[in-house]
């Protein structure tokens, strides 16, 4: 394999695409047969103009070039996105326990969960702890090791950001977005910073999750005493947000089967409580089904009908009934069997979060645990770990593997993940 850095490419500063095109091809020996495209037309301002949408290699040129780009103007180089930070915030926001109790006292389960205690006053303003409870379910924060941690621990807004321009994290001022004339449009899971009103340090923080004209929306702890999405753009005027910033996180790739097993793990065994059989089980089921990386089948089409996800997600496995996934929102829900299920592209459809993050996937897994209570309570060991890979399978089999594949995958995982 080809392991030549995208800086050394040649042509890779050309100024047409086509030539850049022709320096990663020659370089890294592409087979443009591979380099398929999918074509279209629209009507732009009257006239019909022709679209084409470049499949095979493409996501490891425009990767490749980004890379080259960002070395060449000296800005941080990162491979991952903030898919599961904003879709944990987003779960946040849809769920019925994000206020205070009472409003404003700032007693509420972020700050519960994080001071471990029951705490209130003015003392604990929490916009900051609800930045490391969305990032601790992530695995960016908490870990033990201050510079190891994606994210600094801390309930502090001015020490979070100090720590990340200490890590070489690009912060832009509000004239530097897109709001206020600049060029920069705030990405999903980046961090907004409101400057405190003393003019020192900063006051508030919240978690970009989309980009909007002139603008963006950020989920925000502690606003108006619950979680909430609030729109900043061209229209905002506060001297917080025009004197605030906003930083680049840059997160890890998600795609790595060895982080996606211990963030699966901690979530199946601490945050579900399933047992560690049934955890290794599933968990030797998923390696089967998707090598452990939540992106699996999400860019196959545009309509997810073929295997989707950790568990490989099907219109015909892991739903009620052989059925397409794009169903109607409002078809979402349905009894069965006494509990309640639902589709998994229509669940992420409803609540706003991403079908090929990490986190998305963790959070069906938890709403739809019941189906999996019945593999559980089988004796703690290795063996009963293959057995309910066995199960998993022949519920639901996989066309790409055995149930024997499944089970020796969660005899390992066991091995790696209990002492």
């Amino acid at each position: 394999m080809n392991t030549a850095s995208a800086i050394d490419i040649h042509d890779s500063f050309a100024p047409d695409t086509e030539t850049v095109q022709s320096g990663f091809i020659d370089t890294y020996g592409w087979d443009k047969n591979k380099m398929q495209a999918h074509r279209w037309t629209e009507v732009v301002d009257g006239e019909t103009v022709a679209f084409q949408r470049l499949a095979g290699y493409q996501e490891k040129y425009l990767r490749d070039l980004i890379t080259t780009t960002k070395k060449q103007l000296g800005i941080a180089v990162y491979s991952g996105t903030g898919d599961n930070m904003v879709a944990v915030a987003l779960m946040e926001l849809d769920s019925s326990d994000n206020a205070e109790d009472p409003l404003g006292s700032n007693n509420c389960k972020y700050n519960t969960w994080f001071y471990g205690r029951s705490v209130r006053g003015d003392a604990y303003q929490w916009c900051c702890v609800f930045v490391m409870y969305c990032a601790a379910s992530c695995g960016y924060t908490g870990t033990g090791s201050k510079d190891d941690d994606l994210l600094l621990w801390t309930g502090s807004c001015t020490e979070l950001y100090n720590d990340t321009v200490r890590k070489g994290m690009i912060s832009y001022g509000y004239n530097d977005t897109i709001a206020g004339g600049g060029s920069y449009a705030p990405m999903p899971g980046d961090l907004m910073f409101f400057k405190d009103e003393s003019g020192s340090g900063y006051g508030h923080i919240g978690i970009v999750c989309e980009s909007a004209d002139n603008g963006w929306y950020i989920v925000e702890g502690n606003s108006n005493n619950r979680v909430q999405r609030n729109y900043y753009g061209s229209t905002s005027t506060s001297y917080r947000v025009r004197q605030g910033r906003i930083v680049h996180i840059d997160y890890p790739d998600q795609e790595s089967a060895s982080i996606n097993e211990s963030n699966v793990w901690n979530y199946l065994t601490n945050n579900i409580g399933f047992d560690k059989a049934l955890a290794s089980g599933m968990m030797g089921y998923m390696y089967a089904a998707s090598n452990m990386m939540p992106g699996y089948g999400a860019t196959e089409t545009d309509n997810y009908d073929e295997s989707i996800g950790l568990m490989g997600w099907h219109n015909e496995r892991h739903d009620i009934e052989p059925r397409t996934l794009m169903i109607a929102a409002e078809d979402d829900y349905v009894m069965h069997d006494g509990y309640d299920y639902c589709n998994f592209v229509n669940y992420c459809t409803k609540h706003k979060i991403s079908p090929a993050a990490l986190n998305s996937q963790l959070a069906y897994i938890k709403y739809t645990k019941n189906q999996y209570r019945k593999y559980a309570g089988a004796p703690d060991i290795a063996a009963s770990a293959a057995q309910v890979a066995r199960q998993i399978y022949e519920d639901y089999p996989l066309p790409n593997a055995s149930k024997g594949d499944c089970a020796g995958k969660a005899v390992r995982v066991y091995g790696r993940n209990v002492t």
